[in-house]
Formats: C-alpha cells, structure tokens, sequence
C-alpha cells in the first residue's frame, strides 16, 4: 500500500493543499508525470510546467514557496 500525501508532507516537513488522503502511486518528472505520481520542483523557471501535468503532488522546497509563481 502507497503513502498518502499527509505523510510525505509530515516525512518531508511541508503541508499539503488539496486531498491529503490520495495515495502516491509513484514518481514522475515535470515532463512526463501522470495521475497519482509526485515530482520535485525546485527551479521557479518551470513552475509554470506543475499547471499542464496529471501531477497528484509536486513538491517545492520552504525556501522557493512563494517566489517566481510557486
């Protein structure tokens, strides 16, 4: 059984916007991630990218929330 996103955010010290009961069925990158799969984003440059994906949860660290559309 896969993690939900509450205890990646708890593990990963962040917090959850949306559904914190869905499943993480994987990971995927910005460019090819579908429903259910997770992704990193740590470059503001391709935020944009996080709106065009099937993502369930991208992930950016505290220090780049609120910079550059994140």
């Amino acid at each position: 059984m896969g993690k939900t996103l509450k205890e990646v955010a708890e593990y990963l010290g962040g917090r959850v916007i949306g559904d914190e009961n869905a499943v993480v069925g994987g990971l995927g990158t910005l460019d090819d991630a579908g429903e259910g799969q997770i992704t990193f984003l740590a470059n503001p440059k391709y935020a944009q990218k996080v709106a065009t994906t099937r993502l369930l949860l991208s992930y950016c660290p505290p220090a780049r929330r609120g910079t550059a559309g994140m």
